[in-house]
């Protein structure tokens, strides 16, 4: 592409000025994005997302989109004109992009989309922590993962002693098992989920950084 078509794709300061000028007179009919504001709309449009979660066949696909966002070209404007959004609420989102925090945009398996605003970048990192904890326990345990039944021994996930070897780590009496894992991950640099296992085959994941009962 030429640079005097590159030039012609950017968003101009007057264009920018007569978009913020304009009240707002969306006409969002039913759809993926029905009642959702033009933030989600664009940063869905705008893809490359700064991490992403799951999938829309079970636990829902999650982007998370950190601020500053650049929209550089007309074309995704153009996209949410077309789709129904108005030039001053499109104005909004491309202001709000260049501040701080972020957006989470959610695309459940009905197809419907969803965005959520976080202000900074720490509630941004609360939410998308969360979010990582809930896939991961959707998911279930995966085959590198540890499990415990006692939290005095650990296994491989999946065979609960069965073998000698299967017994990734023992906690030495008296000892914290949170911390005894954190240095043992450490020292071989080695990052794997852990989860309790219930007299009843329930699996409950274990975060390291937070308290639990067992400690």
């Amino acid at each position: 592409m030429s640079d005097e078509s590159d030039e012609s794709d950017e968003i101009s300061e007057s264009d920018k000025t007569v978009l913020a000028e304009v009240e707002c007179t969306c006409d969002i009919g039913p759809g993926k994005f029905e009642g959702e504001s033009a933030e989600t709309f664009l940063a869905h449009a705008l893809g490359d997302p700064d991490d992403e979660l799951g999938s829309v066949q079970d636990f829902g696909h999650y982007e998370r989109h950190d601020f500053p966002l650049r929209v550089e070209g007309t074309f995704e404007v153009d996209e949410a004109r077309e789709y129904g959004y108005c030039d001053g609420c499109i104005a909004d989102a491309i202001e709000t992009f260049a501040g701080e925090g972020g957006i989470v945009v959610e695309e459940n398996d009905q197809g419907f989309v969803t965005g959520t605003l976080f202000a900074n970048r720490v509630k941004l990192d609360e939410a998308w922590s969360r979010l990582r904890d809930e896939a991961i326990e959707a998911a279930g345990p995966q085959d590198d993962d540890w499990t415990t039944e006692s939290f005095t021994r650990f296994y491989k996930c999946g065979t609960y002693g069965r073998k000698r070897e299967d017994t990734v780590v023992v906690i030495p009496d008296d000892c914290c098992w949170k911390c005894v894992l954190i240095h043992v991950m450490e020292q071989d640099r080695y990052w794997t989920n852990v989860w309790s296992v219930s007299d009843h085959g329930n699996v409950s994941l274990l975060r390291l950084d937070q308290k639990h009962e067992h400690e």
